[in-house]
């Protein structure tokens, strides 16, 4: 599904993984976090709480994430599809045409930067909001394009 040229991954699908890759996950849940403090009309001192608590939680999880990230050194499927043969496992075979659909970060591929940055935004917006709160994310980059979910966790 991650290859440039996809024959099995959906038009949506596509959008999806361009849309969270776009932007950074500060801009996205700090947004999300400033719409859903509207929405519930929080004041100007439990907005500055929530912003605080937020970002102090999306950086404790990324010096996590990338601690490990540097103990595991996962290849990335740039590297891992190409070099299949190379893995040790009989069950895979190499693809030495695989492009992937986007530009690969030069940093491994373990543990998900986004997860852990989502993971940890959603659990502080849902002690201010309630898992069962709904949102939308929108992009600084891709105007117009937005993703709904209606729960936090």
């Amino acid at each position: 599904m991650g290859s440039l040229n996809s024959s099995v991954r959906t038009a949506d699908q596509t959008l999806y993984a361009l849309f969270w890759n776009a932007s950074t996950g500060s801009y996205f849940w700090d947004s999300v976090a400033v719409s859903l403090s509207k929405q519930h009309h929080k004041t100007l001192l439990q907005n500055a709480r929530i912003l605080a608590l937020l970002n102090i939680a999306m950086a404790d999880a990324a010096i996590g994430r990338w601690e490990a990230k540097y103990y595991y050194v996962f290849w990335r499927p740039v590297t891992a599809i190409p070099l299949a043969d190379s893995d040790g496992n009989a069950a895979t075979t190499p693809d030495p045409n695989f492009q992937p659909l986007f530009a690969t970060p030069a940093h491994p591929e373990y543990p998900s930067g986004h997860s852990s940055i989502r993971s940890s935004a959603t659990r502080v917006l849902a002690h201010f909001f309630g898992n069962r709160t709904s949102f939308t994310v929108q992009s600084d980059v891709m105007l117009g394009v937005e993703r709904s979910f209606n729960r936090l966790l």
